[in-house]
């Protein structure tokens, strides 16, 4: 396992990997990566993208069970932040 490197994120929004981690992960350039939050943390996954994104699904589905939300209330909820935040895109946009 390689040892934690502390990065600088530039000016761009980038972070570099170091060249040790993305050995280990077999990540090359071009590659593809997901980049999600979980508990506060941002977690880089190297695995093939579509695997994580059922993973991550999955993972929503069950809480929201488990919270009693069903898709007839999820769907509507979605739909309004959709619209909400492309309300926020338009402002901003408009703004500039």
């Amino acid at each position: 396992m390689a040892a934690a490197q502390k990065v600088r994120v530039t000016s761009t929004g980038q972070v570099p990997i170091p060249s040790v981690i993305r050995d280990e992960l077999g990540i090359a350039p071009g590659d593809e990566v997901v980049l999600y939050i979980d508990g506060g943390r941002l977690v880089l996954d190297a695995r093939q993208p579509e695997l994580l994104f059922d993973e991550i699904t999955s993972r929503l589905e069950a809480e929201a069970r488990a919270k009693g939300i069903t898709p007839d209330m999820a769907v509507p909820a979605c739909k309004e932040a959709r619209r909400q935040i492309a309300a926020e895109r338009r402002a901003c946009s408009d703004d500039a």
